[in-house]
């Protein structure tokens, strides 16, 4: 028996059970064994969403643990029953609807999912430890347990890997990595003394977050988005007493490249920005950088991984979810002088084989080698399954990735300017991202053309969460993608798509895109300062706390406002350095709170978030308000 023989037999089995002998074809087929799907990382206190498809689905969810560590997992389904299954190299730990166990060892641990009782539906799965700052929130405290104090924090020695002690005015260029998700510089500081920080990023996927510690190692501020594009910042932080403080860098389980701006000494609030200390220049974008995953992986739409065949006749298995009426697009890449020469086999939810694509009988333009499934039609609704192998037996490093449409991927581009020519050059599969300023209001058109004969443009205006709020493939000359009109009647931030109709044209292409109406001169701004902003998010029963420096006779504006596609009711009170309520909203602007608050005393304050009887994702914001 040949090697190509045994690997279609082993595919056979994997997928139909069968035995040597196809059935024929009036029996019924034979039971097949449902695999357990990797579905990704498990965060803490950051809920992750699942779906049943079918009532045998077995989800597998990963997270590194810490010996000693009471971990507590928990599922929300409507009108269903989950059962849980901790497991520890292979070894079951706990099993339940809901786990409450103490961690025996450091190392990564696995949760199985799968409906004991009901009907397939979707769900949500959370992670949190007792007593534990999570990467996001500073606390997390039942209601039952709130006495008005947030729980205090963990001795800073604790929150990461050290870097260095900081002492002048200081720029520091430094990277998150899944060997070092948190990072902590330490700063000598006197009684009384100011300081202020900047956390930009550079390059990855990180979302910057800061938070500031005083010697005890309490919490004393933190920050989310106050500096806005997702960067960080601490503002005029007063210090309390003389001590070693301590500030932490992380980017909410996400990594990349940053830069931490540090001064000594208060800015004036109306500039609220630090002295560039060398001419770095921080895009608006970055493509995110490629991670590995192991096979059996849940492929996430236009987010490649990294993979690996380590063996000659070796393959790996992935799998996406796709509704019916779907058109997807698939690929397979050698990288890093990989001798891999691909192929992807497509299979449907009931295991039958749609498509394969050896990279050999691909003849397209700037393939390198890459085997491309371009805008594939999905004809039913479930879990598809990719096999990947090697052609000839070849082994080595790849790209994986699918995408809805005709990209599996985002290279982003910039922001063009408006009347004026921009180029751009599309790759196989892989989609282009211009960023445009547009406020409620404006009217623009929008038109891409190919300068070359391969190249099919579509053009999609899109918000950042992925809306598509106006597409065009043909309607311009000679294959252009023409949008006469887009009218703004929605705030965002907007992004447009440029990719091929059929996944697989490569080429350059002209953007050119201007103002048809411009919006009128909006109502100035409030006059304020942010000084914490949080996106974040509670659960049914809790609480938030969320720590910034206050300064006596500051006035402050705070506001919760929860997410568009939240449930949450938000709930918020602002307590002072001793714990005291001293401010409470519900319901002020139609289910969102909002406070004025003018500060009677220098130092550590809190701000409360709850929903009530209902949980969700919000965005806080606390900002300081400046005379006119």
């Amino acid at each position: 028996m040949t090697g190509r023989t045994r690997l279609l037999c082993l595919l056979i089995v994997l997928f139909t059970a069968c035995t040597p002998q196809p059935p024929p074809n009036d029996a019924p087929l034979p039971t097949r064994a449902v695999m357990p799907t990797v579905m990704g990382e498990l965060r803490v206190l950051e809920p992750q969403m699942g779906e049943f498809l079918s009532a045998e689905q077995v989800d597998v969810w990963q997270f590194l643990g810490q010996a000693g560590e009471q971990a507590r997992i928990r599922v929300v389904m409507n009108n269903a029953l989950p059962e849980l299954t901790l497991l520890l190299q292979g070894e079951v730990i706990a099993r339940g609807n809901n786990l409450i166990v103490t961690l025996p060892t450091t190392d990564v641990y696995e949760v199985q999912v799968r409906l004991a009782q009901g009907n397939p539906t979707s769900y949500e799965i959370g992670l949190r430890y007792d007593e534990q700052v999570s990467p996001t929130e500073p606390t997390n405290t039942p209601v039952r347990q709130v006495v008005g104090v947030p729980t205090p924090t963990t001795a800073f020695s604790s929150l990461g890997t050290f870097i260095q002690q900081l002492n002048e005015t200081t720029e520091i260029s430094g990277v998150l990595t899944s060997g070092s998700p948190r990072q902590i510089y330490t700063i000598a500081g006197e009684a009384n003394e100011v300081l202020t920080f900047e956390l930009r990023r550079i390059g990855g996927t990180l979302d910057p977050v800061l938070r500031f510690y005083s010697p005890e190692g309490d919490m004393l501020a933190m920050d989310d988005d106050s500096l806005g594009d997702v960067n960080a910042r601490l503002l005029n932080v007063i210090l309390p007493t003389t001590g070693l403080y301590s500030v932490q860098v992380t980017g909410k389980d996400f990594f990349g490249d940053y830069v931490l701006y540090f001064l000594r000494g208060g800015i004036s609030p109306r500039t609220a920005q630090l002295p560039t200390l060398t001419p770095t220049l921080v895009p608006t974008l970055a493509t995110p950088e490629l991670r590995p995953a192991p096979s059996d992986s849940r492929l996430v739409n236009h987010v490649p991984v990294l993979a690996e065949i380590d063996r000659e006749g070796g393959f790996q298995r992935f799998s996406f979810t796709a509704q019916q009426g779907d058109v997807v697009t698939l690929k397979a890449e050698p990288v890093g002088g990989s001798a891999l020469i691909p192929e992807i086999q497509v299979f449907n939810p009931d295991g039958l084989l749609l498509e394969t694509l050896p990279s050999s009988r691909a003849s397209i333009a700037g393939l390198n080698g890459a085997a491309v499934v371009g805008a594939l039609s999905i004809g039913q609704t479930g879990t598809f399954v990719l096999i990947i192998t090697g052609e000839n037996n070849t082994a080595g490093a790849y790209t994986i990735g699918y995408g809805r449409g005709g990209s599996m991927r985002d290279n982003y581009k910039g922001e063009p300017t408006e009347n004026s020519t921009a180029g751009g050059n599309l790759q196989v599969a892989t989609r282009d991202l211009w960023r445009i300023p547009l406020q409620v209001g404006d009217a623009v058109s929008l038109a891409v053309s190919p300068n070359t004969p391969a190249v099919d443009p579509v053009i999609e205006l899109v918000t950042s969460e992925g809306v598509v709020a106006y597409r065009d493939d043909n309607s311009g000359a000679n294959n252009a993608a023409l949008i006469r009109l887009a009218e703004i009647r929605q705030p965002a931030v907007y992004f447009l798509r440029v990719y091929d109709a059929n996944g697989t044209g490569t080429g350059d292409y002209t953007l050119l895109w201007r103002y048809v109406t411009l919006a009128a001169t909006s109502t100035p701004r409030p006059n304020t300062v942010p000084i914490l902003t949080v996106n974040g998010s509670v659960s049914d029963n809790q609480y938030q706390f969320y720590r910034f420096q206050g300064q006596v006779g500051q006035e402050l504006r705070i506001q919760v406002e929860a997410a568009d596609t939240s449930l949450l009711d938000p709930v918020m009170a602002v307590l002072d350095p001793q714990g005291a309520v001293i401010a409470e909203a519900d319901d002020t602007i139609g289910l969102n709170p909002q406070v004025d608050v003018t500060l009677a005393q220098t130092g550590t304050y809190s701000i409360r978030v709850n929903g009530y009887l209902s949980s969700g994702n919000f965005t806080l914001r606390a900002s300081l308000v400046l005379p006119r």
